[in-house]
């Protein structure tokens, strides 16, 4: 449903790959935009969407608080390195 979606419909129009995951199995992938499905593609908002989650789940973990210096992230172990 969601290929017929990415061809038909111009709110699509930039999508260059669609994946699947069912668990750690790749399940259904397409290429669209005459790109092939290993070809790397523009991933525009996703650089900002993927960390806020990101984010959002260490906070959510208690790895730190919303209200934490930088100075106080960098002491967080395995969060930032140097």
């Amino acid at each position: 449903m969601a290929d017929a979606r990415i061809r038909k419909e111009s709110w699509f129009s930039h999508t260059e790959h669609l994946v699947v995951m069912h668990g750690n199995r790749r399940v259904a992938e397409h290429a669209y935009r005459r790109r092939a499905v290993d070809e790397p593609g523009d991933i525009f908002s996703v650089t900002k969407s993927v960390p806020s989650t990101l984010v959002g789940s260490a906070v959510l973990d208690g790895r730190f608080r919303l209200e934490a210096t930088v100075g106080e992230l960098g002491s967080v172990r395995g969060f930032l390195r140097h």
